[in-house]
């Protein structure tokens, strides 16, 4: 196999650069539907982006406290 073979190269550039930029059009896509489905569901995202939805901290947990 050469060091210059160009199908290598290409299918490396495709893959570097090509993929992320089909990333981005997916961005483009669902990004405005979750800011709607936030918004509609009265999510707030200022405090924290990362705790949203189950996945908030719980204060106490009553079926795991032992007495």
């Amino acid at each position: 196999m050469l060091y210059w073979n160009t199908e290598s190269w290409l299918t490396i550039f495709a893959v570097s650069v090509l993929y992320p930029l089909n990333q981005i059009a997916l961005w483009f896509f669902f990004k405005p539907i979750e800011f709607l489905l936030d918004r509609n569901l009265m999510v707030d995202l200022k405090d924290n982006p990362v705790m949203r939805g189950n996945f908030a901290p719980i204060e106490s947990e009553d079926s795991y406290e032992v007495v």
